[in-house]
């Protein structure tokens, strides 16, 4: 294991969602019996890139990724160690 990286679920995922992951975000606000009432919001900062902790980006965006998805985010992500 002393190769491997280490990343704990806590850290900060930084992205960028495609317009596949903008819509999705829509649906979800307007289907998902809590984000209906409190939307996901995802800040970008200068550079256009999105940020939340692991766990999350996981719940939210973990069933939309399989081979051949309409991806809901760029292909290049940054992993910010908390």
């Amino acid at each position: 294991m002393e190769e491997s990286l280490k990343q704990n679920l806590n850290d900060t995922i930084y992205f960028k969602l495609t317009e596949r992951g903008r819509e999705y975000i829509k649906e979800l606000n307007s289907t998902h019996f809590v984000y209906s009432k409190y939307p996901l919001k995802f800040h970008e900062n200068a550079e256009g890139y999105c940020y939340t902790e692991l766990w999350h980006f996981m719940s939210i965006f973990g069933g939309t990724f399989y081979n051949g998805c309409n991806s809901p985010v760029e292909m290049t992500i940054y992993l910010k160690n908390n």
